[in-house]
């Protein structure tokens, strides 16, 4: 089990974690009625893909379509996509990645249920809130089927806090 000082030290990171979500969403919001707004200009325009480049040409974001759902990725000053706003599967998303465009956050709304999932390092759930039934790691294609809405996993994949806890 785990103990007190841990488990809101995890709970803080988490928090922290949030708080940095809702600035990159609000920035996905405002960054998207920047793209409606320029475009009600013109009469209808028809593409896979657009890509913005800042003014030295390195890619910042794409819309686009990634199997059949539209999608919009940004990218860092490197290159390295570091957030997603899109359809997964026919569910919307956001996601956050690592320095090295890993996946460490997602947050997904499965069939009207929200879902908040932490990966580790190896693109494995470490933490989830929400409807467990709905939580997945999509690089191992996992799912988990529990009837809970606390999760913590740790880095072998065995469960060390679950709220409500399983009988």
């Amino acid at each position: 089990m785990i103990d007190t000082k841990e488990l809101v030290a995890r709970l803080e990171k988490v928090e922290k974690q949030n708080r940095r979500m809702k600035v990159v969403g609000g920035a996905v919001v405002v960054l998207v009625i920047m793209i409606v707004w320029a475009l009600s200009y013109s009469p209808v325009i028809n593409a896979e893909q657009i890509n913005l480049e800042d003014s030295s040409g390195r890619r910042m974001a794409t819309l686009g379509m990634k199997d059949g759902e539209a999608i919009l990725f940004f990218y860092d000053e490197n290159g390295t996509r570091r957030a997603t706003l899109g359809m997964f599967e026919s569910h919307p998303h956001l996601a956050l990645a690592d320095e090295q465009g890993n996946l460490r956050t997602m947050f997904i709304s499965a069939e009207g249920t929200p879902v908040l999932n932490i990966y580790g390092e190896e693109g494995d759930i470490r933490a989830a809130i929400g409807d467990c039934n709905h939580w997945f790691s999509p690089e191992k294609n996992d799912t988990f089927s529990r009837e809970c809405s606390l999760l913590f996993v740790d880095d072998k994949g065995k469960i060390i806090f679950e709220a409500p806890e399983q009988k």
